[in-house]
């Protein structure tokens, strides 16, 4: 236990993947072959660590529970007053996507995350008809600039959730992610640099507009 109070002792805001407290892979290589298996963790006693450590630094946790997780696991992290996380491309059906109202306040929301294509990424590659479905979803909220990704981040800062989060990867026109998960040697995971330094990205048009889209969501005073 002491591992784990030392391992959130030191994370502020975002520890990530916080499934690992309920279940853990451990991958033994004898070679050629490589084994897997699975642990399960003791999850109610680790997440009285993650409670007791997240008041003592005064700090939120987000839960990332993206995708498939334990069942009755997203129920424990609301008791225990973390936040969801939601990304916009996965808060979709085949037809439409979620209007902003539907998203929960207990929750940080953002457009993508750094295992998905930056916008710009997705702008540039998305079919045709999700595409369509975007901006269909932009016109019934009345939302309509011009400017698609002020727009898309209009669209999330509408959504209830306590907190939103803005990639600096939009912000510089990334259009690769910075993460491809089950890739080891095949890409430089983690290793892409921004286009922009910090510095600059103050000036960057694309930040104007985004802090323009959030004053208009009534994110920014």
């Amino acid at each position: 236990m002491t591992a784990y109070f030392k391992k959130y002792r030191n994370v502020f805001f975002l520890p990530g993947h916080l499934s690992s407290l309920y279940h853990s892979f451990r991958n033994l290589f004898v070679m050629p072959a490589c084994t897997t298996w699975q642990r399960k963790m003791p999850f109610n006693r680790l997440m009285n660590v993650v409670g007791a450590e997240s008041r003592k630094a005064g700090c939120m946790v987000i839960g990332e529970d993206l995708g498939t997780v334990p069942e009755g696991f997203r129920d424990r992290i609301w008791s225990a007053n973390m936040l969801s996380y939601r990304v916009l491309w996965f808060e979709q059906d085949q037809h439409s996507f979620a209007p902003p109202e539907a998203y929960p306040r207990q929750a940080a929301v953002c457009l993508s995350s750094h295992d998905l294509l930056p916008f710009k990424g997705w702008e540039q590659t998305a079919p045709e008809h999700d595409r369509e479905k975007l901006h269909r979803a932009l016109a019934e909220a009345g939302i309509g600039s011009g400017n698609l990704l002020a727009d898309a981040h209009e669209f999330v800062g509408r959504a209830p959730c306590s907190i939103m989060l803005v990639q600096a990867d939009d912000l510089t026109s990334e259009t690769e992610p910075l993460n491809v998960p089950g890739t080891d040697k095949e890409r430089p995971n983690w290793r892409r640099r921004l286009s922009a330094t910090c510095t600059e990205l103050a000036g960057r048009p694309e930040t104007g507009s985004v802090l323009a889209a959030l004053r208009q969501a009534g994110r920014l005073a």
